[in-house]
């Protein structure tokens, strides 16, 4: 008699897709094997197949309670119901029906399964193969799927109940957690914590179960709260059942013993790499046991046995985070964690430096981009570094902060608070103390609060510089000075400029492009225009001529040539160098889109050139965008321009009064990508039909177009139109901007600080 699965005692939640994907892999292939760490669901996921499996006759055999690899044989002979093992090819030859054979847990027994698994299915084509294992078994004709973690809520939309249950691992917490704690359910205020939940576990099924058992003895927001300690809170206390899967960790030890030495090395130091890593850092993290060569090897392994996830396609690998406070863990337990954060930090130091050789220079989008990606990590050893090595974080941040347009505002936000902490440690009168100062100076100026304390940042970088008698500091701290005085001393300013200016001719001529924007400024509004054209033209020419000068130099240098084309009462020309500005933030991409922040400025300028050429409409669309960008990014960045009296907006919406607020209100609800073509072409972004409103919340919801179909009643054809339609009109390339959208115009209010903060389009 053979032996069938077992019959779980808890519901099956969620997985729709996946089980969908792996039946159809599963009736293409004769050898479908589902590999992942554990915890992830794969045992559970081949019940459901095998419960589901048609037309066959269906052996399940569980190989985890075998030690010794010569067991296997008898083991899956017993569960298909043959007394002599080795006569089993022989017997199913014979056999006429077709069968499904489920090898369960195969990893510690990966020889002897694999040898097995050639046997059966060269008895009969009409054998098939299903096997579970953290590492495939690497057989010819095997298909390996890597059962994926649970679907989490996409963190920038709304945390609304309605939308956030929709996500597997929701799911997944609040059935479980109704069997803990009969009557809970998910509502405004508990939802927040359980998404939580479900991220600190990165969204694997056996880390939620055992989270949910907890609230048998605490609150959701009790659990919530303590997270920093995932190993230790998610312990189960259930008798029966698999003693792996009462606790995480011991799952996690079962599959750290199955590792070589060299593999639990590289492993355990993994663990440093919050964010993720590429080989490159690998190698110069994890070589010093293995060498550097073989760390791809041994990353491949732990590939293989699924305790790091493979990158996709432009993404980086990475640990699951339970996994990843493990092998921290592990780390420690090993007294390596010194060293393997200060081999982290020589190599991140030495990357941005790299990409970055000018320590007050601009990054182009590459580069950027390269050490944007980083910044996780970077976060994560910051205490280290600045506590280690207080100069190198300087040099650190403060190239961070001489490139904060490129950041997300998250990131601007960390910058300046470590770079702060980094100066209070480092009080040394020296270059890098003026180069920290001067990152900080590009930081604060970002925020119209900070000004009392820009001016005393700037006054020290100043002093400094000029007690070093460093031409190339002076130059730079001066012309910092200067731009802060600007608004507040128009004489001073132009003094530092002057002096500045000769200076970085020597050879900063990115600085240099900034320093004769500011000085255009004044000299037109000292009524010497020619002076202002001049140092406008000279500026343009040094960002071209200036190979490592980013578009962020060029759209400075335009705002403050559309600055002294305003003064000068040329409103064409100034409209024209603003519409240049908003093309060179699109061009400023270090990956993450247009650089949101060099975009207030133009939105808030063209907004008033719209109100002063009667063209009310524009000026409140521009002025309600404007409003979005600096609401959702914290910052407000000092105009250039003479704007800061905003009574036309006043004025507008005193004598237009509702429709002036309704139409800055639709300002607000334009995308980046809506609001930079409106900015550029004038044209008004297309309206969607009330089917077509109706589609996007579907979309919102993830459904498919054949979804979309069926709940509407429409052919897939005419579904597959309306998306097509509404990404045209709202200037969209995918449906997870589509979905955005709906999140932003039906539902803004609710949005979580941090997800606006974080929020990038076009």
């Amino acid at each position: 008699m053979r032996a069938g699965p077992p019959a779980p005692l808890t519901t099956f939640v969620g997985r729709r897709r996946e089980l969908q994907t792996v039946r159809r892999y599963l009736a293409g292939t004769r050898f479908l094997t589902l590999a992942g760490p554990g915890g992830c669901g794969k045992t559970r996921l081949a019940i459901e197949l095998a419960r589901m499996a048609a037309k066959a006759d269906v052996a399940w055999v569980d190989l985890a309670p075998l030690r010794r690899g010569e067991d296997v044989r008898h083991e899956v002979a017993r569960g298909l119901g043959i007394a002599e093992p080795e006569r089993m090819p022989e017997i199913l030859a014979k056999r006429d029906n077709r069968t499904l054979l489920l090898l369960d847990n195969c990893e510690h027994v990966i020889a002897a399964a694999a040898e097995v698994a050639v046997r059966f299915l060269g008895a009969s084509r009409r054998n098939r193969l299903l096997v579970t294992s953290r590492e495939p078994l690497d057989v010819e004709g095997e298909l390996v799927w890597r059962v994926p973690s649970l679907s989490l809520p996409d963190p920038l939309l709304p945390c609304e109940p309605a939308r956030c249950s929709r996500a597997d691992a929701v799911k997944l917490f609040i059935d479980r957690a109704q069997l803990a704690q009969p009557g809970f359910f998910l509502d405004r205020t508990s939802c927040p914590h359980v998404v939580a939940v479900c991220r600190a576990v990165d969204g694997l099924p056996l880390a939620i179960e055992l989270a949910a058992a907890r609230l048998r003895h605490m609150s959701i927001a009790e659990l919530a709260a303590r997270l920093d300690d995932l190993l230790a809170l998610l312990v189960g206390t259930r008798r029966g059942g698999d003693p792996r899967h009462r606790a995480l960790r011991a799952a996690l030890d079962w599959s750290h013993a199955l590792l070589d030495q060299e593999e639990q090395g590289v492993f355990r130091r993994l663990a440093v790499f919050a964010g993720g890593f590429r080989i490159t850092a690998a190698e110069a993290v994890c070589g010093s046991d293995v060498g550097p060569p073989a760390v791809l090897d041994v990353v491949a392994n732990l590939v293989d046995k699924s305790l790091v996830v493979p990158p996709a396609e432009g993404e980086r690998y990475r640990l699951l985070e339970p996994i990843r406070e493990y092998a921290l863990d592990r780390l420690r337990a090993n007294a390596e964690e010194e060293s393997a954060t200060a081999r982290c930090a020589t190599y991140l130091v030495d990357l941005i430096a790299r990409e970055i050789p000018d320590p007050m220079g601009m990054a182009s989008g590459s580069s950027l981009s390269r050490i944007v990606e980083e910044f996780t990590n970077l976060r994560a050893i910051l205490p280290w570094l600045i506590r280690e090595r207080t100069a190198d974080a300087v040099r650190v941040l403060a190239r961070f902060a001489q490139n904060h347009v490129g950041l997300t505002p998250t990131h601007v936000s960390v910058v300046s608070d470590w770079l702060g902490q980094a100066l209070d440690a480092y009080p040394t009168r020296d270059a890098t103390r003026v180069e920290g100062l001067l990152g900080q100076l590009q930081v604060l100026t970002q925020f119209a609060d900070k000004h009392s304390l820009v001016r005393r940042v700037a006054d020290e970088a100043l002093a400094i510089a000029l007690e070093l008698g460093d031409r190339s500091l002076q130059a730079r701290a001066l012309s910092r000075s200067a731009f802060v005085a600007v608004w507040e001393d128009p004489t001073r300013a132009m003094r530092e400029y002057d002096a500045a200016v000769p200076m970085l001719r020597d050879g900063h001529l990115g600085a240099l492009a900034l320093a004769l924007a500011g000085r255009a400024v004044i000299r037109q509004r000292a009524g010497d225009a020619r002076g202002a054209e001049e140092d406008i033209a000279e500026g343009l020419r040094a960002w071209e001529r200036h190979a490592g000068a980013t578009s962020v130099v060029r759209i400075n240098t335009l705002q403050a040539a559309a600055d002294v084309a305003f003064q000068a009462g040329d409103l064409p020309r100034a409209e024209q160098r603003l519409r240049e500005a908003i093309v060179a933030a699109c061009e400023a991409d270090s990956g993450s889109g247009p650089v949101i922040v060099a975009l207030i400025g133009p939105f808030d300028f063209l907004a008033h050139l719209g109100a002063l050429g009667g063209d009310s409409e524009r000026a409140l669309l521009l002025a309600g965008c404007a409003e979005r960008l600096r609401d959702e990014t914290g910052i407000w960045p000092r105009p250039w321009f003479s704007l800061a009296d905003r009574q036309w907006l006043t004025e507008l919406e005193t004598r237009l009064g509702q429709k002036a607020r309704a139409v800055r209100a639709e300002g607000r609800r334009l995308t980046v990508a809506q609001a930079v073509t409106y900015a550029l072409t004038n044209e008004r972004p297309g309206s969607l039909s009330a089917r077509e409103l109706s589609v996007t919340t579907l979309v919102a919801e993830g459904l498919t177009d054949k979804e979309i179909a069926a709940r509407l009643a429409i052919s897939d054809r005419t579904a597959e139109s309306h998306v097509l339609r509404i990404r045209e009109k709202l200037g969209f390339q995918s449906r997870a901007q589509i979905a955005r959208w709906v999140a932003e115009t039906q539902v803004w209010g609710p949005v979580t600080k941090r997800a606006r903060s974080q929020y990038r389009d076009i």
